[in-house]
């Protein structure tokens, strides 16, 4: 499962298929999120939850519940070695250059 963290963002966004993943538990809620081109889309449900990194990092997160985030990320395969980047850092996810698509499975 692939985690995108916009600190640029209004409000955090959270798949139901992630939340039923991390066994979050589904909070009742109201909210419509005004988006792209002027649209509205309606939240019912968020989640709390803690990310952390060992005892040097904490912080309580607020998720509003949504069917779908995002399509193919990236829409297009890229080629890596025709990039310049730092050889000494491991990646979260090897394979980022390759389109994937999340499956939805709503869990309401």
């Amino acid at each position: 499962m692939t985690a995108i963290l916009d600190s640029g963002s209004q409000q955090s966004l959270c798949s139901f298929q992630a939340a039923n993943v991390l066994g979050l538990k589904k909070q009742d809620f109201c909210a419509s999120i005004a988006g792209v081109s002027g649209s509205w889309f309606s939240v019912r449900k968020k989640v709390s939850t803690e990310i952390s990194k060992g005892d040097s990092f904490k912080r309580k997160l607020n998720f509003l519940l949504v069917p779908k985030i995002t399509g193919c990320v990236p829409n297009q395969p890229f080629d890596l070695t025709k990039m310049n980047l730092p050889q000494n850092i491991t990646y979260a996810d090897a394979e980022f250059n390759i389109p994937q698509t999340n499956q939805y499975s709503p869990g309401r």
